[in-house]
């Protein structure tokens, strides 16, 4: 995938997006481009190559990238949590076997992903009030 984005990245001629970052198989990009510029580099990714499936998604205001929700306000880009439909919420139980340590880390390590994601501390307490009552 990677030699493949290579490939890709040298032979456009036209202008890319100022951002982009890849995790695996999703990436994101960020773009002040105009539109049309956009829609061309998203044309040529597409038909780059017949084993480089590629899906797009163009939004001013919202989209979501891996387990992130990354919102544009008034020019600012701000990063909460994001839960896919598919998500059953379902963690290890407390009345298990594993060690007790194992059983408090979770609801810990939960919150702290929770602060690393959320950038607005009202919105931090919003998904830390929803992620007890996951737990509950």
């Amino acid at each position: 995938m990677g030699y493949l984005e290579w490939q890709m990245v040298n032979r456009y001629q036209g202008p890319t997006p100022e951002f982009y970052y890849r995790y695996i198989d999703d990436g994101i990009g960020v773009s002040t481009m105009p539109l049309d510029d956009l829609k061309n580099y998203i044309y040529f990714v597409k038909t780059f190559h017949p084993s480089f499936p590629f899906t797009s998604e163009i939004s001013t205001s919202t989209v979501n990238f891996l387990d992130i929700k990354i919102s544009n306000r008034d020019r600012f880009l701000y990063s909460s949590v994001y839960y896919k439909q598919t998500d059953s919420h379902t963690y290890l139980t407390y009345t298990s076997s594993h060690p007790h340590s194992c059983k408090r880390s979770i609801p810990f390590s939960k919150m702290l992903r929770l602060r690393r994601l959320c950038q607005d501390d009202h919105d931090f307490q919003k998904q830390c009030l929803r992620m007890r009552d996951f737990f509950v």
